[in-house]
């Protein structure tokens, strides 16, 4: 899941107070400020989120073969082609974004039960 303001980290924040865990075999990745700048409402460094994203693939997603990405705020950038370029094997799904806690939940539960 991809929060890029307050109103994405808050919904990070109800899942994992709603005890949201990844069955055995899959991992739950939640990036909080794709790009700090942006969260905290000024100009940044538009390749910021690219650099972010590579980073996170390079720490927690280099063995990844189906991918999914939760996006919880309109607006973002497109992070299919950062993804696909750092996990060419990987088959990467990106989900519609959720507004709220119970759609991101219930995204999260559709995309597993494929």
């Amino acid at each position: 899941m991809v929060a890029r303001g307050s109103s994405g980290s808050a919904i990070l924040v109800a899942l994992l107070e709603g005890g949201l865990s990844p069955p055995p075999g899959a991992r739950l990745v939640l990036v909080h400020a794709l790009d700090p700048a942006a969260f905290a409402g000024v100009a940044g460094d538009p390749q910021w989120p690219a650099a972010m994203l590579k980073a996170e693939v390079t720490e927690d997603l280099r063995k990844v073969c189906a991918l999914a990405v939760l996006p919880l705020e309109e607006g973002g950038p497109d992070l299919k082609p950062v993804l696909t370029a750092q996990l060419p094997d990987a088959r990467i799904t990106i989900l519609a974004t959720a507004a709220d806690a119970d759609t991101a939940r219930g995204a999260i539960a559709a995309f597993l039960a494929q």
